[in-house]
């Protein structure tokens, strides 16, 4: 099993980062491996709710099917995610607590390849990949809220 952390202070409540990190609409906008999900409402999703993501990750390109286990607004969200075609499995936890006047939002990723092979994938390659995507996740998410507070929008 792989496990990534990465974290960030932002400068939103985390009842606002919750909301938009947890509504998978957005994800396209500040996730670089995220391609398209099959949501248009911008609303956050709960216990038992799906979507299907189109991904570009780690050298794999398919589909992911992704299921809310746990939402606890604001303060945590965890979705597992099956992949359409080779077996890999994903869990994916968002965790959100005050810090001064903003949010530190800490999202892990724990994922377990389907075969013996594409371990040792991770191991050379993969992993690094992904961590280097989670964090540019952060830094580009840092820009999306960014934007919508200096454009006086809420953050949708």
């Amino acid at each position: 099993m792989t496990h990534i952390v990465s974290s960030i202070v932002l400068p939103q409540s985390p009842e606002q980062v919750f909301d938009f990190v947890t509504a998978p609409a957005h994800w396209p906008r500040w996730h670089p491996a995220s391609l398209t999900v099959d949501a248009s409402d911008t609303r956050s999703f709960g216990i038992g709710e799906q979507v299907c993501e189109n991904v570009a990750v780690g050298g794999y390109r398919g589909r992911v099917l992704w299921t809310v286990r746990e939402c606890q607004r604001p303060s945590r969200w965890l979705i597992t995610g099956q992949a359409e075609r080779g077996g890999g499995r994903a869990t994916l936890r968002y965790d959100l607590v005050a810090e001064g006047s903003g949010a530190r939002f800490t999202r892990t990723l724990d994922y377990r390849m389907p075969n013996l092979f594409m371990g040792l994938m991770d191991g050379l390659f993969i992993k690094r990949r992904m961590v280097k995507q989670s964090n540019q996740a952060l830094e580009r998410l840092r820009d999306v809220l960014g934007k919508a507070r200096t454009s006086k929008h809420a953050v949708d």
